[in-house]
C-alpha cells in the first residue's frame, strides 16, 4: 500500500494507546489501520475492537455493529462479547446485553470487568440484586482497590436488604466516610422504594 505499512500503522496505534491518547486522536488512526489491514487479519480485528472501545461513549450503535461482527468472526473472543454487551446495555437492549455478557463471562470467568458489567446490569436494569451479588462480589474480590466496584457491590447488597454489609463495603473500600456512606445508602433505598427484591 502507499504510505505507511500496516506494521507501521499498528506500531503507531500501539504507541498512542500506551500514551493514553483520546478518541480524537485514536479514532482516525484506528480507522486507517482497519482500512489498511486485510479484513481477516489480527491487525484488522485489533483495530476494530479498539475502535469500538473509542466509539462507545459517542457512537454506541456503531460500536455495537463493530463488536457484533467481531463476535461472529471470533466466537471465542471474550473482549468482543464483553464490549458488545456493554454497547447493548447503553443502547437499552438489556436482554441481548445480558446474553452477550453471560457469554463473555463463560469465556473468561476470572475477568472482573465482564463480571461487574453483568452484575450491574442485573442489579440496575433488571432489578435483581440477589442475582447480581455473586457477579459483583467476584469483580469486587478481584479488584478491591476500585471504588466503583465496591459501590456497585454495595448497591446490590443494599437492594437485597443487606444494608449493614453494604455500609461496611462503602466505608472500607468505597472511598467514603461513614456519614457519606449512610447518606448514599439512604438515597439508594429511597430510589428503590417499591422495587421487589426478587
Amino acid at each position: 500500500m502507499a504510505g505507511r505499512t500496516v506494521e507501521h500503522l499498528l506500531q503507531d496505534v500501539t504507541f498512542a494507546l500506551k500514551q493514553g491518547l483520546g478518541p480524537q486522536d485514536l479514532v482516525p488512526m484506528l480507522q486507517k489501520l482497519a482500512g489498511a489491514a486485510p479484513p481477516d487479519s489480527d491487525a484488522s480485528r485489533f483495530a476494530r475492537l479498539c475502535l469500538a472501545r473509542q466509539l462507545l461513549g459517542t457512537d454506541p450503535f456503531r460500536a455495537a455493529a463493530l463488536t457484533r461482527i467481531l463476535t461472529r468472526e471470533e466466537p471465542s473472543n471474550d473482549e468482543a462479547w464483553g464490549l458488545y454487551g456493554l454497547c447493548l446495555t447503553i443502547l437499552g437492549h438489556y436482554h441481548a446485553a445480558r446474553r452477550a455478557l453471560e457469554r463473555a463471562c463463560q469465556l473468561a470467568p476470572e475477568h472482573p470487568g465482564h463480571a461487574h458489567n453483568l452484575g450491574h446490569l442485573l442489579d440496575a436494569a433488571f432489578r435483581r440484586p440477589l442475582s447480581a451479588i455473586p457477579w459483583l462480589r467476584r469483580a469486587f474480590d478481584a479488584a478491591r482497590e476500585e471504588p466503583s466496584l465496591a459501590s456497585s457491590y454495595a448497591h446490590a447488597l443494599s437492594g437485597a436488604g443487606q444494608g449493614t454489609k453494604a455500609l461496611e463495603i462503602l466505608v472500607q473500600y468505597g472511598a467514603m466516610d461513614q456519614k457519606t456512606a449512610q447518606e448514599t445508602l439512604l438515597q439508594w433505598q429511597n430510589a428503590s422504594d417499591g422495587d421487589t427484591k426478587e
